[in-house]
């Protein structure tokens, strides 16, 4: 997938069906929020039923880095099945989900990208768009807020004032995709939480020079806790990556089981790929359970 400021990306597969089976996933608007693979929260409206128009924000785990080549990056498996490294997921897309897409997918992440960047993207798309709404419903996308956190791992850094920021900063920005100016329709929002390598250990010789930073992982919490509540009243979509990796990371995870990147920050392949589950998991409101038979084929199959 080209990575440019913004892109357009064709979508294979209207007539296919889902990878997922969401037969028994209740879809009264009055069911509390859904939990999917851990705190992660989903409206109780979903899944969509229908959607015209996706938009990618958010950092560099959007902007592909971490994966191999750019068929592997997520939002390239949401969009176009790597058969090859995921053979089991060919009818898993967008397109599987919603036939309206067509070929209106816009990208408009960019690496290093903060929360406070949020405007920048949203500025991009305004570019993109000239002042046309995009018609219809619209779906936006988006890992956010792990830049802000690494920033709190700084000696004599604002922790709390850098997470609370962070949230400001994402409600500034939701609150910007449902004006109207850039949709004419319903725009739902599905936005990752904030991960970390040590599974919970706050410690690994293998990430940021052995940096102990088991006394901030209370504040992460709390941020993804608050995210999650946020994102309660503001009917937004929370896929729960920081506990969907869990277990996955530079303590407990080997080989394959390891779904990071040797930076410590980016998912590998197979990340890549657990992302996309994630994402659609929310989407489908299917809740995930990592101990499924057909989740331990999927993590098997890249080379």
């Amino acid at each position: 997938m080209s990575r440019t400021a913004l892109a357009l990306l064709p979508l294979i597969g209207l007539a296919s069906t889902a990878c997922l089976d969401t037969t028994d996933a209740p879809g009264d608007t009055d069911d509390p929020l859904l939990d999917v693979d851990g705190p992660g929260t989903v409206p109780g409206f979903w899944p969509v039923a229908n959607v015209d128009h996706v938009v990618f924000f958010g950092d560099s785990i959007t902007a592909g880095v971490g994966a191999s080549v750019p068929s592997r990056e997520y939002p390239a498996l949401m969009v176009d099945n790597d058969d090859d490294a995921w053979p089991a997921w060919t009818n898993g897309t967008l397109a599987s989900r919603y036939p309206s897409l067509g070929v209106s997918v816009l990208d408009v992440s960019e690496g290093g990208a903060t929360t406070s960047d949020l405007d920048d993207q949203l500025a991009d798309l305004d570019e993109e768009l000239r002042g046309t709404p995009l018609q219809g419903t619209g779906l936006v996308i988006a890992t956010i807020g792990g830049n802000d956190a690494q920033a709190a791992l700084f000696p004599g850094a604002d922790v709390d004032g850098i997470l609370s920021r962070a949230l400001d900063n994402i409600d500034r920005w939701v609150g910007g995709l449902r004006n109207g100016t850039r949709f004419t329709g319903n725009v739902e929002v599905l936005i990752t939480n904030i991960y970390e390598p040590s599974d919970g250990t706050g410690k690994t010789s293998s990430c940021f020079f052995g940096i102990d930073y088991s006394d901030l992982l209370g504040k992460l919490d709390g941020y993804n806790e608050d995210l999650g509540a946020w994102a309660q009243a503001e009917r937004v979509g929370i896929a729960d990556l920081n506990g969907h990796f869990r277990g996955h990371g530079f303590v407990e995870g080997r080989g394959t089981d390891l779904w990071f990147e040797s930076d410590c920050i980016h998912p590998n392949d197979t990340g890549h790929h657990e992302i996309r589950r994630l994402l659609f998991a929310a989407l489908d409101r299917d809740p995930l359970d990592t101990r499924r038979p057909d989740a331990d084929a999927d993590t098997d199959a890249v080379e």
